[in-house]
């Protein structure tokens, strides 16, 4: 197992810590739990880039990378805004509308990667990420990033419009993964 999908382990393993971190500072307001989750997510934030890094400079991308990535990224960015949906302590509660547009976005896209899993390993069909994909992952990090920098104050406005592009990239990404797949799955490849 090379370097980047160790990282991308690593990300995964912290999501409990995480959640567990900002579970605790809701039951008692210790602002050590707080810290800790803050830390915990810019690290696992920062690791998304560095392992992308790592396998584009140093030819290391594999297929373990390229489901495991993506993967890591949801299961820590959804479980993330869910909690904060649901309320921690004094920290801005995400509106249930959003959560509700990043998670059936991501249920979308996992139901079309199983289906498409079996041409996938045989070569015949390409899942690649898009543009509107990464920007959208990217703005729900900040996001996230922004509300938890900001626990304490009522919701900016900058919060309100940082959901609302979010949310609409989220959307946007969506559709253009279906049509890019619909397209992908109407191209006859060569034997």
């Amino acid at each position: 197992m090379n370097l980047p999908n160790k990282i991308t382990i690593g990300r995964l393993v912290a999501v409990p810590f995480l959640l567990i971190a900002l579970l605790l500072y809701g039951r008692t307001g210790e602002t050590g739990y707080y810290s800790a989750a803050l830390v915990i997510f810019a690290l696992a934030v920062l690791s998304d880039g560095l392992d992308g890094y790592l396998a584009r400079s140093g030819n290391q991308k594999t297929r373990l990378g390229t489901l495991l990535d993506p993967l890591a990224d949801k299961i820590l960015l959804d479980s993330t805004i869910i909690i904060l949906a649901l309320g921690v302590g004094d920290i801005f509660r995400i509106p249930v509308w959003f959560v509700l547009i990043v998670i059936s976005r991501d249920l979308f896209l996992l139901v079309i990667s199983l289906f498409l899993h079996q041409r996938w390993s045989r070569g015949t069909i390409q899942i690649r990420p898009n543009w509107w994909g990464k920007t959208a992952a990217v703005l729900l990090m900040a996001t996230v990033v922004w509300i938890l920098i900001h626990p304490h104050y009522p919701p900016h406005l900058l919060t309100w419009v940082a959901l609302y592009i979010t949310a609409l990239f989220t959307v946007v990404s969506g559709g253009v993964y279906l049509i890019r797949t619909l397209k992908e799955l109407r191209i006859p490849k060569p034997h």
